[in-house]
C-alpha cells in the first residue's frame, strides 16, 4: 500500500509540474524583458521599429520606381522595336517577290537605289 501512494504521490507532482510549464511564448518573452535593463529594451523597440518603417519605405520606393521604369519603357522602347520588327518584315517581303520574279540572284543583291533629285536652291 505504501508503495501505491508513493507512486500516486509521485504522479500528482509530475502533474503539478506540467501545469506550471503551462505558459504561451509571449509570456515566457515577457518573463525575459525582466531581467534586461530598460534601457536595452528601449534600444531593440526602436532598433525594430526602424527596420519595420525602413523596410515600409524601401518596399514603396522599389514599387514605384518599377511602375516607372516598366512604363517608360514601355512608352518609349516598345514602339521603336515594332517599327523596327515592321521595316524587316517588309524587307524580307520586298526580298521574296524579287526571288519569285528575277530569281535567286536577284535575291542576294542589293535593293535598288533611288535616283538623286536636284536640289532647289
Amino acid at each position: 500500500m505504501a508503495a501505491a501512494d508513493a507512486e500516486s504521490d509521485r504522479l500528482r507532482d509530475n502533474e503539478d509540474e506540467d501545469d506550471e510549464l503551462d505558459e504561451t511564448l509571449s509570456e515566457r518573452l515577457w518573463g525575459l524583458t525582466e531581467m534586461f535593463p530598460t534601457k536595452l529594451c528601449r534600444a531593440a523597440a526602436s532598433s525594430a521599429q526602424f527596420t519595420i518603417s525602413s523596410t515600409r519605405c524601401l518596399y514603396s520606393f522599389v514599387r514605384s520606381a518599377l511602375w516607372v521604369g516598366t512604363t517608360s519603357f514601355m512608352i518609349l522602347v516598345l514602339p521603336v522595336v515594332f517599327e523596327t520588327e515592321k521595316l524587316q518584315l517588309e524587307q524580307q517581303q520586298m526580298q521574296q517577290q524579287r526571288q519569285i520574279l528575277l530569281g535567286p540572284s536577284a535575291a542576294m543583291s542589293s535593293p535598288p537605289v533611288a535616283p538623286h533629285l536636284p536640289r532647289s536652291s
